[in-house]
């Protein structure tokens, strides 16, 4: 049985009409290993949705149309230009609201999932096996390249935090890897920190590190900043009455810990923390939630 037919079983088993898959993982890196094993498409930008019987749709951008056609099986699967098709008129054209798409809640953001809303039914899965993100390194990045201290930084932030928020939960590893000064000197290509992180109006940090029991982490990281576990990342939002979340950098999965029924929105609100200045800016929308008290099971 070939791999698309296997995951096919999969698809019937939990009972959905197609299932969307991409290269990104829950840090939003480029990973395409899923890809690799189900259609052999090795370049970093790809999304496919697994359909019943037909082709499947595969998309990517202009510079891997080539390497997709002579990589994918044209038996089994239609590659797209994605700049020329988009997804989700493809999924507004041949699903509907009867019809249901799975996606993994890891891999996928809000503001992912939100373009395929009111189109058909959507059906959140946990991915069985997460990224390999074992080992870290984590070591402080020198002020003399950083500029700033961490601690410096984490207070001009934190000002920009408005009255009705408790604090911003960051889920892109880039930001928090500038905002705290932080490099992962065992990350292949970017040196980045893998884990989340929540800032609050005192300028402190709670840093939530994936697999932190096998990663090195190096002493001294300032006092402003806690170091924990990713398992330990839900008990601490379920502390908070309202947080302020990026909804293009987090994923599914932390929304669903959040705020289970998705439906106690207090008002869209700008800011972001940017690797370019200590500020919050407004070019990512961020949405303002008051904290559910319940776990991640809907």
């Amino acid at each position: 049985m070939s791999k698309i037919e296997e995951f096919r079983s999969f698809m019937r088993e939990i009972n959905v009409d197609a299932f969307m898959l991409h290269t990104k993982d829950e840090y939003l890196n480029e990973y395409s290993g899923e890809l690799i094993k189900l259609c052999g498409f090795t370049g970093t930008n790809g999304l496919l949705i697994i359909t019943k019987d037909n082709k499947c749709p595969f998309f990517t951008d202009g510079r891997y149309i080539t390497q997709a056609r002579n990589q994918l099986d044209r038996g089994n699967f239609q590659v797209y230009n994605i700049q020329e098709e988009d997804p989700r008129e493809w999924v507004k054209a041949n699903l509907t609201l009867t019809t249901s798409l799975g996606y993994y809640l890891q891999y996928f953001t809000i503001e992912d999932i939100r373009k395929y809303e009111n189109i058909c039914k959507l059906i959140p899965c946990l991915a069985g096996k997460k990224s390999d993100y074992r080992k870290q390194a984590v070591v402080l990045h020198s002020i003399k390249y950083a500029g700033e201290s961490s601690k410096n930084k984490c207070k001009k932030v934190a000002k920009s935090i408005d009255k009705e928020a408790e604090a911003v939960l960051l889920t892109d590893p880039n930001s928090i890897s500038w905002l705290l000064n932080l490099r992962n000197e065992n990350a292949k290509y970017t040196p980045c920190i893998f884990g989340r992180a929540i800032l609050y109006k005192s300028g402190n940090v709670d840093l939530f590190i994936q697999d932190k029991e096998h990663s090195t982490i190096e002493t001294n990281l300032g006092n402003h900043i806690n170091i924990f576990d990713i398992s330990e990342i839900e008990n601490s939002l379920h502390k908070l009455n309202s947080i302020v979340i990026d909804p293009n950098t987090t994923p599914m999965s932390i929304m669903n810990a959040i705020d289970p029924l998705h439906n106690h929105y207090l008002r869209e609100k700008s800011a972001s923390v940017s690797s370019q200045r200590v500020t919050l800016e407004s070019r990512n929308k961020k949405v303002w939630i008051p904290v559910s008290r319940t776990g991640m099971t809907r």
